[in-house]
């Protein structure tokens, strides 16, 4: 990962994806005190995730992008523009939360935050990350 860092082409990025996933991580890790399905909870004005800025670059995880023939993707990436404030609890055993982003094609992308995730067990695999 510090290899990449260094190179010319992809250090902004993998940075700047790193700097995403440990934002959402610590938010995943978040426990609520209630964990209570549909209960809208702010995101801390301290968070990482609502400081966030210029994160156009870093793909919206949960889009599928086709292949493109040609390898040509700077183009068809759609970026995060930025992050909702709040958040959803979706009750369960690990307060999992239900984030939204929005996109650099102007549209909401929601994400599942779920700790202790076992991927094989989702419903919706493309639409979790876990911690």
């Amino acid at each position: 990962m510090e290899n990449l860092k260094k190179t010319p082409a992809l250090g902004e990025l993998v940075t700047k994806m790193e700097q995403v996933w440990t934002a959402l991580i610590s938010l995943a890790n978040v426990q609520e005190s209630k964990n209570t399905e549909n209960t809208r909870r702010e995101i801390p004005a301290a968070s990482a995730l609502r400081r966030m800025k210029g994160m156009h670059i870093v793909p919206v995880p949960t889009t599928t992008m086709t292949v493109n023939q040609h390898s040509k993707y700077k183009d068809f990436v759609i970026g995060i523009h930025s992050f909702d404030v709040q958040y959803v609890m979706v009750g369960g055993i690990n307060s999992p939360k239900k984030i939204s982003c929005i996109g650099t094609d102007g549209l909401r992308h929601n994400m599942l935050l779920k700790v202790n995730c076992c991927l094989h067990n989702l419903k919706f695999k493309t639409n979790c990350i876990a911690s």
